[in-house]
C-alpha cells in the first residue's frame, strides 16, 4: 500500500499539469489543443532539420510549414470549429471571421507559418 501512495505521489508530482488544464477546458478547445499538439509533435524533426542548414530562403522557410499537411489541416479544422466564446477574450468580435472556410485558411496558413521567425534570420520578437 505504501508503495502505491508513493508511486501515485510521484505521478502527481511529475504532472505538467495537463489534466488540470484540461477539466476546464470545452470539447472544441480540447480537440484543437490536442491537433495543435500532434502538429507540433509532426513538425519537431522538419524544424530542427531545418536549423541545421546554412541560410534558407524566405520559400524554403515558408514551405517547412507545409511539411505535416494532415496535421496542419487538422488544426486548421480543429481551431475554426471553436465557437468565439472559447477564446475568452482574446478574439474580438470584429477580427472574428465569421466564414467557416475563410478561418479554416486563415487558422492553415497562420499555424504554417508559426515557425518561421526560428528560422529566419533575427529569429522571434520578443513580446
Amino acid at each position: 500500500m505504501k508503495r502505491v501512495l508513493a508511486l501515485c505521489l510521484l505521478v502527481a508530482g511529475c504532472s505538467d499539469g495537463e489534466a488540470e488544464m484540461f477539466a476546464d477546458m470545452s470539447p472544441p478547445e480540447r480537440a484543437s489543443y490536442g491537433a495543435i499538439k500532434a502538429f507540433d509533435r509532426c513538425m519537431e524533426p522538419h524544424i530542427e532539420a531545418a536549423k541545421l542548414q546554412k541560410k534558407l530562403s524566405d520559400q524554403q522557410v515558408d514551405e517547412i510549414g507545409l511539411k505535416c499537411p494532415k496535421e496542419l489541416e487538422q488544426v486548421a479544422q480543429a481551431m475554426a470549429k471553436r465557437p468565439l466564446s472559447s477564446f475568452h477574450g482574446s478574439i474580438s468580435r470584429d477580427e472574428w471571421i465569421s466564414d467557416f472556410d475563410k478561418r479554416v485558411a486563415h487558422y492553415r496558413t497562420s499555424f504554417a507559418g508559426s515557425f518561421g521567425c526560428e528560422l529566419r534570420s533575427g529569429g522571434c520578437p520578443v513580446l
